[in-house]
């Protein structure tokens, strides 16, 4: 009876996280179109544009590899969170890999944005801007991983034995 309790808590906080992620979701995406609406309005005024360098290059390279990392984050997280809805159990291997593939890419952020830093403003802005907290965060989601899939095994053990 008592695991009901847990499963229905968890049904819950999975809809109220869920929620939030999606409405998370809404702002940066207006934010950056009004953005590239302003950039693209910029650079139309401008009569002699700066041209390109290869530092430019790499910035936008690791700015992708960065946006890409948050995004699969998202993705991963909204998948996550439906399927703690859904199934009976939220410790499933599936649910452990999606855990982990998370905690690497808040593990991937931290880098990828210290080396766009880097390159953009230098190593003295970079290190300023670097705290180590998405990189810890990201080591936690994946120790938390590995418990889950070892969670989902003893599922597995105990559905077989009964």
């Amino acid at each position: 009876m008592e695991f009901d309790v847990y499963k229905k808590k968890i049904r819950r906080a999975s809809a109220a996280a869920f929620a939030v992620l999606v409405i998370y979701l809404i702002y940066p995406v207006i934010m950056a179109a009004a953005a590239f609406r302003q950039g693209w309005n910029d650079a139309a005024a401008e009569a002699d544009p700066d041209p390109y360098t290869v530092t430019d290059f790499f910035i936008l390279v690791f700015l992708g590899a960065f946006v890409a990392s948050v995004i699969v984050t998202f993705v991963t997280s909204i998948k996550l969170l439906m399927s703690m809805r859904k199934d009976e159990s939220p410790f499933t291997l599936i649910n452990g890999r999606r855990i982990r593939r998370i905690g690497i890419c808040f593990m991937l952020m931290e880098p990828l944005m210290f080396m766009a830093e880097l390159l953009e403003d230098g190593l003295a802005e970079a290190m300023y801007s670097i705290d180590g907290l998405q990189f810890a965060t990201g080591l936690v989601m994946y120790c938390i991983s590995l418990a889950f899939s070892y969670g989902a095994a003893l599922q597995q053990e105990a559905d077989e034995t009964i």
